[in-house]
């Protein structure tokens, strides 16, 4: 898809392409607009802006298999700047992403 949009641009200019791309897209448009991706993808964009980047590392896995815990970290410059648990591995690094987020002092 962005291939094709870049043709069309690189073809015709932005102006004869702006409304139906503006169209097709306006309901991802306005979510961006209004909120985030997701705390990970937030993260990891500001912080290629800054020249770093990201990892997650699995602290701990508590419970049985049918329910399991998970504590992930979100490490910078080998620094852990954010922790979180959630009831999966996904869901803990996005805890930990938000965390990281917070201190960080990125809204």
């Amino acid at each position: 898809m962005e291939a094709c949009l870049g043709a069309l641009y690189l073809e015709h200019g932005f102006e004869p392409i702006r409304g139906p791309i503006v169209s097709a897209f306006t309901d991802r448009i306005e979510y961006a607009v209004q909120g985030h991706v997701d705390f990970k993808t937030e993260l990891q964009e500001e912080l290629a802006r800054r020249g770093k980047t990201v990892s997650y590392a699995v602290l701990e896995v508590d419970g049985p298999p049918h329910n399991r815990r998970f504590t992930c970290a979100a490490v910078i410059d080998e620094e852990q700047v954010g922790m979180g648990n959630g009831a999966s591995k996904k869901a803990a690094e996005q805890a930990a992403a938000r965390q990281a987020l917070e201190k960080l002092g990125i809204d």
